[in-house]
């Protein structure tokens, strides 16, 4: 969320440990756009954001993708509000 009354950019440190190896589709829970990242990236700097002023997203994140002979992901859905 940008509580701020400009744009503003950042990124966000997210607390999944198990992200990295896959792709992820980034699916706004509020009718906003969808996004595909990688979780390598979204591990190491973040999920980068660009968010209008008094703007938010509400993300739901599926795996796209997943290495060969790499473990079963956990069911359900990690979500991130932004």
């Amino acid at each position: 969320m940008n509580y701020a009354p400009l744009q503003s950019q950042g990124y966000v440190r997210l607390s999944f440990a198990d992200l990295g190896g896959h792709s992820w589709m980034l699916e706004d829970q509020l009718g906003g756009p969808s996004f595909e990242r990688d979780g390598d990236e979204l591990n190491s700097r973040g999920l980068y954001v660009d968010l209008a002023p008094w703007r938010y997203h509400a993300f739901a994140l599926k795996a796209q993708s997943a290495p060969a002979g790499s473990p079963p992901r956990r069911p359900g859905m990690p979500a991130v509000a932004v």
